[in-house]
């Protein structure tokens, strides 16, 4: 008989797991060490995982029959590279109010029975005492070389781990980061890690296309890092390496098969955080002579920035679990902190421009852009409006509702107007302070005289170029007039007319032309800015250069 049965860190059978009385030998005393998803009870030369009934979207261990059933997927999974430690699933079961290991009695959990492995001999304690060297990294890479090429791939594998799946996997992650943003990470970051992963995808879906096409897909470990790794004296006869790797995804395959790429650049992400850039830099190396598969090195980065995420989430869960002790809450926060500031540092850094012109015509949003990316990038913000209003003797909330090309909107005082910001702006580039000019800008002339600026200047002249769904902009512009709340004077009657003068962009290479849809919120084209930004500079950069390891 079978019966669920849920377990809590007060529960009866945790309580009972921890008396040297609950196994099947005899046992001085018995430890215990609680994850997010597990509880892990070290008795002896054994441990004892036991399954907590979570679910986390990610997994669901919540009945009885799958925490069995990921136990027994657990072993099978691990034994493919780490066979001398899985050793099988062991029941626990009830009898008089008692619970035993094997014993008699109805069975009411599940646990997976490894082999005790000696702390001190993990690759993070190792690590921490300065004793691994590039000669056990090089083991290692492979050990876990091997473990790939006989890894299943075929249809089933390649769709847990296509780019489809990689999308998925990417947004969920973001998903459940979003409510620890000004805890764990700022905003700021937080958008510019999902623009990058969201651009980077966009820009080289066909090198995910072609890596799947070539069997690069496999059955991976999907949770590589240093905690997972054991370096024990290998075996007299040469049997064994002394190599344990454990804890083999087994609740998801989604997480599990993947691009190789990804099991390294966990690794080498993880190498990185324990600070070793260098290990990691060797790691990849030598993974690469001994696979044969250099195309590694093309999703490196975007895969490590994944990994980091990843890591800082998990770390963010246990900084709000109830079970733990404040001070172990406290610093998990700080390794979350510390996973995505890792994170935020593998990001193909942005060209800063020494002038941004926003442009397009009313109504399509380039102010409150403008004024989002000034504060965002701490740029000058030199707005049309203001500057024509300052030039008539007009305060800037005032509104002077022209004609067309009439009165202070005419061609003569706009040729003024912009003329005072690109003074402006020049006083700004030449005390090195980078700038953004708002204004419509619908010439082909004013935008270049704009962009001249730049030139000469370390910087580079961007132009972004505002666009609206027509009925969208007229709604903007009714309810803006209607409200008053705006320094522009623009209405829906200019609309049409601005677009039938708009002249095309061809100021700036088509590398530093932003063309953005401004149909979302605030927040959203900003963000959309961002990906369009970050997407522009991966499709210019060259494949990443082969990293140079330490002998």
């Amino acid at each position: 008989m079978v019966e669920a049965q849920n377990t809590c860190p007060s529960s009866p059978l945790v309580e009972a797991l921890l008396q040297p009385g609950a196994y099947p030998y005899e046992t001085p005393a018995v430890e215990m060490i609680e994850t997010h998803i597990s509880f892990l009870f070290f008795a002896g030369d054994f441990v004892y995982k036991v399954k907590k009934p979570v679910d986390y979207r990610f997994l669901d261990f919540t009945t009885l029959e799958k925490r069995r059933h990921f136990c027994h997927r657990e072993v099978e999974l691990n034994r493919r590279i780490c066979p001398e430690v899985y050793l099988g699933v062991e029941e626990i079961r009830q009898q008089a109010g008692g619970y035993s290991v094997g014993g008699p009695g109805r069975t009411v959990e599940y646990a997976v029975r490894m082999r005790r492995l000696t702390p001190d001999t993990s690759l993070e304690r190792l690590l921490k005492q300065g004793r691994v060297s590039f000669q056990d990294i090089e083991r290692i890479a492979a050990r876990i070389a091997r473990f790939h090429q006989r890894a299943e791939s075929g249809p089933h594998v390649i769709a847990h781990g296509d780019l489809r799946a990689v999308r998925e996997n990417v947004a969920e992650n973001f998903d459940q980061t979003g409510r620890f943003v000004g805890a764990a990470l700022s905003r700021d970051d937080y958008d510019d890690l999902a623009a990058y992963s969201q651009a980077f995808m966009s820009a080289k879906g066909d090198v995910f296309r072609e890596r799947a096409e070539a069997g690069r897909i496999r059955d991976c470990h999907g949770d590589l890092h240093v905690a997972q790794i054991f370096l024990e004296p290998p075996a007299e006869d040469g049997a064994w390496d002394g190599i344990s790797i454990i804890d083999c995804i087994e609740f998801n395959e989604r997480f599990r098969c993947s691009d190789v790429a990804e099991d390294i650049a966990f690794l080498a992400m993880d190498l990185d955080f324990n600070g070793r850039p260098d290990l990691s830099s060797a790691f990849v190396e030598a993974y690469v002579r001994e696979s044969g598969d250099d195309g590694v090195f093309s999703l490196l980065d975007f895969f490590k920035v994944y990994r980091a995420c990843v890591r800082g989430k998990i770390a963010c869960f246990r900084s709000v679990d109830p079970h733990l002790t404040e001070r172990a809450r406290a610093e998990a926060l700080d390794t979350a902190r510390a996973y995505f500031k890792l994170a935020r540092s593998y990001l193909p850094a942005l060209p800063r421009p020494a002038l941004i012109l926003v442009c397009g015509v009313t109504g399509t949003g380039k102010s409150t852009l403008a004024g989002q990316l000034a504060g965002r990038w701490a740029m000058e913000h030199i707005s049309s409006d203001l500057v024509r209003k300052n030039l008539a003797g007009i305060a800037p909330g005032a509104h002077r509702y022209e004609s067309f090309m009439e009165g202070i909107y005419s061609p003569q005082f706009s040729a003024l107007t912009y003329q005072a910001m690109l003074s402006e702006a020049a006083r700004h580039l030449r005390e090195g302070r980078p700038v953004i000019l708002d204004g419509t800008f619908r010439r082909s002339e004013e935008r270049a005289r704009a962009v001249a600026l730049a030139r000469g200047l370390p910087g580079e002249a961007w132009i972004i170029e505002c666009r609206l769904a027509e009925e969208q902009a007229r709604e903007r512009l009714e309810s803006r007039f209607e409200r008053g709340d705006s320094e522009s004077d623009g209405r829906w009657e200019l609309y049409h007319q601005q677009m039938a003068q708009w002249e095309p962009v061809r100021e700036a290479p088509p590398a530093r032309h932003i063309a953005l849809d401004t149909g979302g919120s605030p927040a959203d084209n900003l963000r959309q800015l961002l990906q369009l930004s970050h997407q522009g500079v991966i499709q210019a950069s060259q494949p990443p250069p082969r990293q140079q390891s330490k002998g």
